[in-house]
Protein backbone atom coordinates (compact mmCIF):
# COMPACT_ATOMS: atom_id res chain seq x y z
CA UNK A 1 0.00 0.00 0.00
CA UNK A 2 1.58 3.87 -0.70
CA UNK A 3 1.47 6.64 0.97
CA UNK A 4 -1.86 7.72 -1.16
CA UNK A 5 -3.60 5.33 -0.32
CA UNK A 6 -3.26 5.08 3.18
CA UNK A 7 -3.72 9.31 3.18
CA UNK A 8 -7.20 8.42 1.67
CA UNK A 9 -8.25 5.58 3.83
CA UNK A 10 -6.87 7.23 6.65
CA UNK A 11 -9.14 10.90 6.01
CA UNK A 12 -12.06 8.51 5.32
CA UNK A 13 -12.21 7.11 8.16
CA UNK A 14 -11.65 9.88 10.39
CA UNK A 15 -13.81 12.38 8.88
CA UNK A 16 -16.93 10.32 8.82
CA UNK A 17 -20.66 10.39 7.12
CA UNK A 18 -21.45 12.72 10.20
CA UNK A 19 -19.32 15.69 10.08
CA UNK A 20 -20.81 15.90 5.73
CA UNK A 21 -24.04 14.63 6.67
CA UNK A 22 -24.93 16.61 10.32
CA UNK A 23 -21.78 18.45 11.16
CA UNK A 24 -22.63 21.85 8.75
CA UNK A 25 -26.28 21.80 10.87
CA UNK A 26 -24.85 21.26 14.53
CA UNK A 27 -22.41 24.33 13.41
CA UNK A 28 -25.46 26.90 13.26
CA UNK A 29 -27.56 24.88 16.01
CA UNK A 30 -24.33 25.61 18.69
CA UNK A 31 -23.18 29.27 17.78
CA UNK A 32 -21.56 28.93 13.85
CA UNK A 33 -17.56 30.15 14.34
CA UNK A 34 -17.67 29.98 17.92
CA UNK A 35 -18.84 26.36 17.54
CA UNK A 36 -16.33 25.81 14.58
CA UNK A 37 -13.25 27.19 17.33
CA UNK A 38 -14.33 24.95 19.93
CA UNK A 39 -14.56 22.29 17.66
CA UNK A 40 -11.04 22.65 16.31
CA UNK A 41 -9.55 23.31 19.64
CA UNK A 42 -11.18 19.68 20.58
CA UNK A 43 -9.73 18.44 17.31
CA UNK A 44 -6.26 19.48 18.08
CA UNK A 45 -5.82 18.42 21.67
CA UNK A 46 -7.43 15.64 21.89
CA UNK A 47 -8.55 14.00 18.08
CA UNK A 48 -5.10 14.18 16.10
CA UNK A 49 -3.26 12.89 18.78
CA UNK A 50 -4.93 9.98 19.29
CA UNK A 51 -5.00 8.94 15.34
CA UNK A 52 -1.05 9.45 15.84
CA UNK A 53 -1.17 7.18 18.90
CA UNK A 54 -3.44 4.67 17.52
CA UNK A 55 -1.41 4.59 13.72
CA UNK A 56 1.98 4.62 15.48
CA UNK A 57 1.42 1.85 18.32
CA UNK A 58 -0.24 -0.23 15.59
CA UNK A 59 3.11 0.35 13.24
CA UNK A 60 5.65 -0.29 16.11
CA UNK A 61 3.44 -3.58 17.22
CA UNK A 62 3.08 -4.82 13.34
CA UNK A 63 -0.65 -6.24 14.65
CA UNK A 64 -4.25 -5.43 14.83
CA UNK A 65 -6.04 -3.75 17.34
CA UNK A 66 -6.79 -6.31 19.72
CA UNK A 67 -3.06 -7.50 19.49
CA UNK A 68 -1.39 -4.20 19.72
CA UNK A 69 -3.63 -3.49 23.19
CA UNK A 70 -2.51 -6.50 24.23
CA UNK A 71 1.32 -5.88 23.42
CA UNK A 72 0.75 -3.49 25.64
CA UNK A 73 -1.06 -5.06 28.34
CA UNK A 74 -2.63 -8.04 28.56
CA UNK A 75 -5.60 -7.57 30.24
CA UNK A 76 -6.75 -4.69 28.05
CA UNK A 77 -7.11 -6.57 25.07
CA UNK A 78 -11.17 -6.21 25.17
CA UNK A 79 -10.18 -2.83 23.96
CA UNK A 80 -9.01 -3.78 21.17
CA UNK A 81 -11.81 -6.57 20.88
CA UNK A 82 -14.15 -3.30 21.30
CA UNK A 83 -12.91 -1.02 18.95
CA UNK A 84 -12.90 -3.37 16.12
CA UNK A 85 -16.28 -4.50 17.04
CA UNK A 86 -17.44 -0.89 16.85
CA UNK A 87 -15.49 -0.56 13.43
CA UNK A 88 -17.74 -3.21 12.77
CA UNK A 89 -20.76 -1.92 13.35
CA UNK A 90 -20.24 1.70 11.76
CA UNK A 91 -19.23 -0.08 8.80
CA UNK A 92 -22.60 -2.16 8.77
CA UNK A 93 -24.64 1.44 9.01
CA UNK A 94 -22.87 3.10 6.64
CA UNK A 95 -23.25 0.22 4.30
CA UNK A 96 -27.16 0.36 4.83
CA UNK A 97 -27.05 4.39 4.32
CA UNK A 98 -25.56 4.07 1.20
CA UNK A 99 -27.73 0.92 -0.27
CA UNK A 100 -30.65 3.69 0.47
CA UNK A 101 -28.85 6.50 -1.03
CA UNK A 102 -28.01 4.07 -3.81
CA UNK A 103 -31.75 3.17 -4.51
CA UNK A 104 -32.42 7.10 -4.16
CA UNK A 105 -29.81 7.75 -6.86
CA UNK A 106 -31.21 5.02 -9.16
CA UNK A 107 -34.73 6.39 -9.03
CA UNK A 108 -33.69 10.28 -8.90
CA UNK A 109 -34.69 10.53 -12.18
CA UNK A 110 -38.26 9.36 -12.65
CA UNK A 111 -38.40 10.42 -8.82
CA UNK A 112 -41.19 8.22 -7.85
CA UNK A 113 -41.30 9.17 -4.46
CA UNK A 114 -43.30 12.71 -5.88
CA UNK A 115 -46.41 13.69 -4.95
CA UNK A 116 -47.94 13.49 -8.40
CA UNK A 117 -46.33 9.94 -9.56
CA UNK A 118 -46.55 7.89 -5.80
CA UNK A 119 -50.27 8.96 -5.25
CA UNK A 120 -51.30 8.27 -8.65
CA UNK A 121 -49.32 4.78 -9.47
CA UNK A 122 -47.31 3.27 -6.61
CA UNK A 123 -49.10 4.29 -3.42
CA UNK A 124 -50.88 0.88 -2.32
CA UNK A 125 -54.74 0.55 -2.03
CA UNK A 126 -54.44 0.40 1.75
CA UNK A 127 -52.32 3.86 2.18
CA UNK A 128 -55.12 5.86 0.15
CA UNK A 129 -57.32 5.85 3.19
CA UNK A 130 -57.93 8.86 4.49
CA UNK A 131 -55.96 8.23 7.80
CA UNK A 132 -53.11 7.86 5.63
CA UNK A 133 -53.09 10.66 3.36
CA UNK A 134 -50.83 13.05 5.68
CA UNK A 135 -48.44 10.93 6.01
CA UNK A 136 -45.65 12.42 2.88
CA UNK A 137 -45.20 10.74 -0.37
CA UNK A 138 -41.22 10.60 0.57
CA UNK A 139 -41.44 8.89 3.65
CA UNK A 140 -44.43 6.30 2.21
CA UNK A 141 -42.04 5.75 -0.54
CA UNK A 142 -39.10 4.85 2.05
CA UNK A 143 -41.23 2.85 4.33
CA UNK A 144 -42.89 0.94 1.63
CA UNK A 145 -40.08 0.59 -1.11
CA UNK A 146 -36.62 1.45 0.03
CA UNK A 147 -36.64 -0.32 3.67
CA UNK A 148 -39.89 -2.64 4.11
CA UNK A 149 -41.12 -0.71 6.96
CA UNK A 150 -44.80 -0.72 6.30
CA UNK A 151 -46.88 -3.94 5.15
CA UNK A 152 -48.63 -3.27 1.88
CA UNK A 153 -51.80 -4.93 3.13
CA UNK A 154 -52.55 -2.94 6.16
CA UNK A 155 -50.19 0.33 5.53
CA UNK A 156 -49.44 0.01 9.36
CA UNK A 157 -45.55 -0.79 10.42
CA UNK A 158 -44.72 -4.18 11.11
CA UNK A 159 -44.44 -5.04 14.34
CA UNK A 160 -41.95 -7.52 16.04
CA UNK A 161 -43.21 -11.20 17.71
CA UNK A 162 -42.96 -11.26 20.80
Amino acid sequence: MNRGVFLLAALGSSIGLGNIWKYPYLAWKHGGILWIIAYLGCLIIAGIPMLILELTLGQKMQRGSAGSIRGILPRFAGAGWAASFASFITCVVYIILLGIVACYLVNSGSTPWKDENYNKVLRPEACKKDEYAAIPSAELYLYNNIVNLYNETTCEPFKADG
